[in-house]
């Protein structure tokens, strides 16, 4: 269990933006250009932060962490039906254990809000799911609209027209927004002796998104690069939020909020334990044109790692999941040698 006492990365209270629903009329309050500058500060730090005071009750988190459990530990024949079937784009559906000790199951764009999109087996997982994403939705549309002040843009509310997609929750609109349930195994002796003293339980990636609100249960290991390029613990902290920039958000931002490099590694001591996350993915409109919107930080230039300037974003992500498919692991064991980067 994590102390915010104790870590470098930067807390946000959200507790100003925390109820009700989204109103343009937040950005003429004094309270909310505090936040929109604790906000910005935070990101701009090391791409990282932990939100508290932010709305997403823990009973939420509870339900989709049981809700998902109760999946995960199905037959496999059961699961097996779920498997992704959109081979082209790797999104949509389940995927199972490759040797790495771990299985997922991703709901994506507007199958996200249908409940004949989610295992039938485990109906609790579609009220749980869609609850926690229409809170993180909400939070994340006060969130753009704080960023869009913070870094004084014309329009405060450009970057929620960017996103337009992922706020229609009808399911009318398809968008590249999803929302991932991971559940990592209990790891035996045997298991142990089988992996490398390099294993990492997820490899080293950046997000291709413009934002990620992650939960991870106590077994901890998730770990950010900072500003110096060091890697350190971001604990689980009881009641916070885990929020990270993708590489959509470092463009935009003229790299002064990073697309944070972060990973999974394995702690031992607790690997025989199974750990649970639950990740919701903001993400750009496909036809939405990526450019850098404010002032270049000092020194940053842009790499090929990145959205083109000018491009539309569906190219961006198209290619982002051709990564992903060509650099499946070689070794199906985790290790840093067998690195993929698992953006989208």
């Amino acid at each position: 269990m994590g102390s915010l006492t104790n870590s470098e990365i930067p807390i946000v209270d959200c507790a100003i933006i925390s109820d009700g629903e989204y109103s343009l009329s937040l950005k003429d309050s004094p309270e909310f250009k505090e936040f929109a500058t604790s906000l910005g500060n935070g990101f701009c730090q090391m791409g990282l932060v932990y939100f508290i005071n932010h709305g997403i009750e823990e009973s939420i988190i509870t339900d989709c962490f049981t809700a998902s459990k109760a999946f995960f530990e199905l037959p496999a024949s059961l699961k097996a039906p779920y498997t992704r079937l959109d081979q082209a784009h790797l999104r949509h559906g389940y995927a199972p254990p490759r040797g790495d000790f771990k299985e997922q199951l991703a709901l994506a764009g507007n199958k996200m809000y249908l409940q004949s999109a989610y295992p039938s087996e485990t109906p609790q997982l579609f009220p749980a799911m869609t609850t926690f994403i229409g809170k993180a939705t909400t939070l994340s549309k006060k969130i753009l609209l704080a960023l869009g002040l913070h870094f004084g843009l014309d329009d405060a509310e450009y970057l929620i027209k960017l996103h337009s997609d992922c706020f229609d929750d009808t399911g009318s609109r398809d968008s590249w927004a999803d929302m991932k349930t991971r559940f990592y195994h209990a790891m035996t002796d045997d298991d142990l002796a089988t992996i490398g003293p390099d294993h990492l339980r997820l490899p080293e990636h950046p997000d291709g998104d413009t934002l990620t609100f992650l939960v991870q249960d106590e077994a901890g290991g998730l770990e950010a690069r900072n500003g110096a390029g060091v890697y350190i613990p971001v604990p689980h902290v009881p009641g916070a939020l885990v929020v990270n920039a993708g590489l959509s958000l470092e463009l935009w931002t003229g790299g002064r909020i990073p697309g944070v490099l972060h990973r999974v590694q394995l702690i031992k001591e607790k690997a025989k334990e199974i750990r649970q996350s639950l990740g919701y993915f903001l993400t750009a409109n496909g036809d939405a044109e990526c450019d850098i919107l404010v002032e270049q930080k000092p020194g940053w230039k842009w790499s090929d790692r990145l959205p083109v300037p000018g491009k539309k974003l569906e190219g961006f992500y198209l290619k982002e999941i051709q990564i992903i498919k060509e650099r499946h692991y070689d070794k199906n064991d985790g290790s840093r040698s067998a690195m993929r980067y698992n953006r989208i």
